[in-house]
């Protein structure tokens, strides 16, 4: 969101990744998922949220489950430290992992 421009840690990962930024009232999960989507299977998104809204909005309970693999997947976490302007991406899950049954 447009707010986060006057984080300064924001300079580096504008200059190390394309950015878009959508107004900071503006539904932006919806955009975000259909831009991941839309990319192709190997695409990657990076998010704070943890799209827990969204998840509970999903009825089937099957397909809940196969959002959160997907999400689990190919969700960026990051963290930012202000005082030493640097942040930290956490890499989505290589593998889904799912209990077998038998």
């Amino acid at each position: 969101r447009k707010h986060m421009n006057k984080d300064p840690a924001m300079k580096r990962l504008t200059d190390n990744a394309f950015v878009f930024l959508v107004q900071d009232l503006s539904k932006d999960d919806p955009f975000l998922l259909y831009a991941t989507l839309a990319s192709g299977s190997n695409a990657k998104f990076v998010s704070l949220d943890l799209m827990r809204q969204n998840k509970n909005l999903i009825q089937d309970n099957n397909l809940r489950k196969l959002f959160h693999q997907w999400q689990m997947t190919h969700q960026y976490l990051f963290s930012v430290n202000n005082k030493a302007q640097t942040f930290r991406l956490q890499e989505p899950q290589k593998y889904d992992f799912n209990v077998q049954n038998t």
